[in-house]
């Protein structure tokens, strides 16, 4: 029995990590970029950048840790769902502005724990754009396209 509670409990963390998010600030918002920024629960900064490609109705998402680096590392967090879901927040805001776009990131293919949390990510921008993933691999990386429902 205690272990049924355990799991329901732990399936209810995970669900909330999985819908709650950072407070994020705009950092600037031009017709090709815009930038936000979040801190988690231990200071780590987080910057997301997205470049809109109007000519191609699409939109590529970067999200980095620290203004230095290059990649989210998942274990720089405590709760890298929580770091996700602020993540397909901003997403989300996008996509209300340009609903037709598709929506693109990458996953780097050689850190199996980073690519499963992709994975996820593109499955909730998906049920938020009504739309379906598809993946493509380029080089060391795992491409996502998320499409929108038209």
């Amino acid at each position: 029995m205690g272990n049924h509670a355990e799991m329901i409990n732990f399936k209810q963390y995970i669900s909330e990590s999985l819908s709650s998010s950072y407070p994020t600030t705009k950092l600037n918002d031009h017709r090709e970029n815009i930038d936000y920024m979040f801190y988690d629960s231990i200071g780590t900064q987080y910057l997301v950048h997205f470049t809109l490609f109007h000519s191609m109705e699409s939109f590529d998402v970067m999200f980095t840790s620290g203004p230095n680096q290059t990649a989210l590392k998942t274990n720089s967090s405590r709760s890298p769902m929580r770091v996700f879901a602020t993540v397909a927040a901003l997403i989300e805001q996008i996509h209300r502005r340009y609903p037709s776009y598709t929506i693109e990131f990458s996953a780097y293919e050689e850190e199996p724990s980073r690519v499963k949390l992709y994975d996820r990510l593109a499955e909730k921008i998906a049920k938020i754009t009504g739309g379906e993933v598809r993946t493509a691999f380029h080089r060391d990386d795992k491409k996502y396209y998320v499409s929108s429902a038209k």
